[in-house]
């Protein structure tokens, strides 16, 4: 398996250091408004990436691998391993970070791997946590989730857990970020990812098929804002922009859309557009992931690649630029699992 390193076309006044896309029509092999600076082979599955920059501006990508996490330095034009974490072989591991600490979900039943990152290129330090969570059963041990998410406040949502029949399990990783305690639980529905942003939960419920939006100001009491189908029914994740006011999902299926909500009453949220790749239709390929940059969609597309959208009018979703790394056929799982365009140098 491998993983690409993109650069996206810079075209902003004002913030020159952070990448946005070019509206040039350059048209190449498989890629428009994105370039190749490098990639990186594997001998086992790649699922997750995220990102993480130190103290002294170094930028890493954190590569969930089915038998650990690989962390790669980005900066010169060629890819450097510089830490392995090894860890039970599983398809799913998803990542994420808060400070200087990587905190990494799987479903093999090995709890939450937290990896402090601060001394690197050195080295790593790293251990799985097993939180003892009060339910309603009694003290119960977490020991798997298949996806997380961190707030801003240093809140960890847990999703798809072994607890709250899979819905999303709070969890403090401000306070003390190498043991952190369990703080409460979202309503008791399975969320199979979720993204958090000012007291308010987005999650994304794959088998009722809905995006629901909970806030929890109140951590032990959260409240139900409003909830809505997604098209094709099989609700994956979401993205908001930038400004709040619109939501974005993926459905995990054959010929699923990238769709676009107005949130500005969650009790009522009104569908405004659906996206769809025009180049691969009918040909059952799925949209994975979608995740939101500026006015930017970034797409974790499967077997078309990387997609960038124009979402500056969430009712006119547009594909501005593209790269398809992969060089099979289109439809199935094979392909982009996840993309992380967040880096200051503009790199995904």
């Amino acid at each position: 398996m491998k993983v690409k390193l993109l650069r996206m076309k810079v075209f902003h006044s004002a913030i020159l250091t952070i990448a946005l896309i070019s509206l040039m029509t350059e048209f190449s092999f498989g890629q428009l408004n994105m370039t190749l600076q490098d990639s990186m082979d594997y001998n086992v599955g790649v699922n997750d990436v995220c990102g993480w920059v130190a103290a002294d501006g170094s930028e890493y990508a954190l590569v969930g691998l089915n038998t650990g996490v690989s962390i790669v330095n980005i900066d010169s034009d060629t890819l450097v391993e510089v830490a392995f974490v090894p860890g039970q072989d599983n398809l799913w591991r998803d990542i994420n970070t808060y400070g200087h600490y990587a905190y990494v979900t799987s479903e093999a039943h090995i709890g939450l791997l937290i990896i402090d990152l601060q001394y690197l290129p050195d080295s790593v330090q790293y251990h799985s946590w097993f939180g003892i969570c009060t339910t309603p059963n009694g003290n119960q041990t977490f020991e798997k989730a298949h996806s997380l998410a961190i707030d801003e406040f240093g809140i960890a949502f847990l999703n798809g857990t072994n607890l709250n029949n899979g819905g999303c399990v709070l969890v403090d990783v401000h306070t003390n970020p190498w043991n952190p305690d369990c703080l409460g639980y979202a309503p008791a529905v399975y969320s199979h990812d979720c993204l958090a942003k000012d007291s308010i939960l987005y999650s994304a419920e794959i088998f009722d098929g809905y995006a629901s939006i909970y806030d929890y100001h109140d951590i032990q009491n959260i409240t139900t804002l409003g909830r809505v189908k997604t098209p094709n029914e099989f609700t994956h994740n979401i993205a908001l922009s930038t400004d709040g006011q619109y939501m974005f999902t993926t459905d995990e299926v054959s010929n699923s859309y990238v769709a676009s909500y107005n949130i500005n009453d969650p009790g009522n949220m009104i569908e405004v557009d659906r996206f769809r790749q025009a180049s691969v239709e009918g040909s059952g390929a799925i949209v994975h992931n979608v995740f939101s940059w500026e006015n930017w969609l970034i797409l974790a597309y499967y077997s078309s690649g990387t997609l960038i959208v124009d979402a500056s009018r969430p009712d006119n979703l547009v594909e501005v630029g593209n790269f398809d790394s992969f060089l099979g056929g289109d439809g199935g799982y094979n392909g982009v699992w996840g993309a992380y365009p967040w880096m200051p140098s503009g790199k995904i």
